[in-house]
């Protein structure tokens, strides 16, 4: 839990500044919503009843109650009806405009999710068996930097287990969702059947994909901004041949320990900068000015302005 509320005070949020929280009544978001207000957060909560389940309609009712009880605001929606179509893409994307129009209502810069540490590993292992771009095989970032806002997912230190102690324990209403049991749905196979293998392996095994994730965006994102659009920037703007090298050898410097699955991930980018008429050098001296930048502008990952 400490590695959770020292993410949230980095975050630096004001006293006269709303957050607002993405929450189902769900054990996870019911967990987080506790936590935000025990660290002098004010939070707009921000529910969606999808109308898919019995329950939904009372679990809408008594988040409403539990708000207007702790004197949290409460925003919620109803979907009445659904196009015809993939209803889940349907209920997502209603989810997140409607988080949305209630950010930009509050004028907030955050939208907390209550996304955890089991969610990265099933999310990983879910795109490393369909296939994923490299910044897919990363699963999620603690902190999404969207344009008028950050989508931030503090819990991915926690896994469900602790979750579930923290609600039960400070006896802190939720509701289950039964359909998160059923194997028809391929994430619950992965949950319940592969999760249980590598946690009796590595009980803390979430934060090795917490690392393997934070190692793949940060590989991604050295390769976006300072390699590719540099190097075709200077390209055009100098009309300067440049020699190509061979990427793997920047990605070795990543690639110190277990995560080497990221020579896969790493193909298609290759493959891309291959097929390229401009041949593009990768110049692995820049990486160590690049970890020295990031290091000193560490509030960047936090929502923070960038030091010039």
């Amino acid at each position: 839990m400490d590695n959770v509320n020292e993410f949230i005070k980095l975050l630096n949020i004001s006293e006269d500044e709303y957050v607002v929280l993405a929450c189902s009544y769900g054990p996870d978001s019911m967990c987080l919503l506790d936590i935000l207000i025990k660290n002098g957060i004010n939070v707009i909560v921000a529910h969606v009843n999808h109308k898919l389940r019995e329950e939904s309609d009372q679990e809408y009712v008594d988040l409403e109650e539990y708000c207007h009880k702790n004197n949290i605001i409460f925003e919620g929606s109803i979907i009445d009806k659904y196009p015809k179509g993939n209803i889940e893409a349907y209920g997502r994307s209603f989810r997140y405009n409607f988080f949305e129009s209630i950010v930009k209502k509050y004028k907030s810069k955050y939208l907390f999710t209550a996304h955890h540490g089991d969610d990265l590993i099933e999310t990983i292992l879910m795109r490393i068996a369909r296939g994923a771009s490299l910044r897919g095989y990363a699963g999620f970032k603690k902190i999404t930097k969207l344009d008028s806002y950050n989508l931030v997912r503090p819990l991915v230190y926690l896994t469900k287990e602790d979750i579930l102690n923290y609600v039960d324990k400070l006896d802190i209403p939720y509701a289950i969702d039964n359909t998160n049991l059923e194997l028809i749905h391929t994430r619950n196979v992965y949950r319940h059947k592969i999760l249980p293998v590598l946690k009796e392996i590595n009980p803390k095994i979430h934060m090795k994909f917490i690392k393997f994730s934070d190692t793949i965006n940060e590989c991604n994102d050295y390769l976006e901004n300072e390699i590719v659009d540099e190097e075709l920037e200077n390209k055009k703007s100098n009309d300067i041949p440049i020699i190509e090298d061979n990427i793997e050898d920047v990605i070795e410097i990543f690639d110190q320990e277990e995560n080497s699955l990221l020579s896969s991930g790493i193909d298609s980018i290759e493959d891309q900068l291959k097929n390229n008429d401009n041949i593009i050098h990768v110049d692995t001296a820049k990486y160590e000015q690049y970890k020295q930048k990031e290091a000193s502008n560490e509030s960047i990952a936090f929502g923070g302005t960038k030091k010039e």
